[in-house]
């Protein structure tokens, strides 16, 4: 947990939500079928970055880059206006 405090602790402000593993998801299909198959999603975190360089930038050094393992990555999302 000390790597994920670290980190969490770098993010200062731009930090919103530190986020929370994730269990398996349930997809619901627009047939109306539902699968219980696996989510390569495993967490979340929210953050505030002025653009995409910024965004990068504080995701730098996140633990899970850490583990060097090819299925390990971080997928930034810009969260839309409604």
């Amino acid at each position: 947990m000390n790597l994920w405090t670290e980190w969490a602790g770098k993010g200062g402000d731009k930090l919103l939500d530190r986020g929370a593993p994730l269990g398996l998801a349930i997809i619901i299909k627009a047939d109306s079928t539902v699968d219980n198959g696996t989510d390569p999603i495993c967490g979340y975190s929210i953050i505030q970055a002025e653009n995409e360089n910024d965004a990068v930038e504080l995701v730098n050094g996140y633990p899970h880059l850490s583990w060097r393992l090819e299925s390990c990555e971080v997928k930034i999302q810009e969260m839309m206006s409604m």
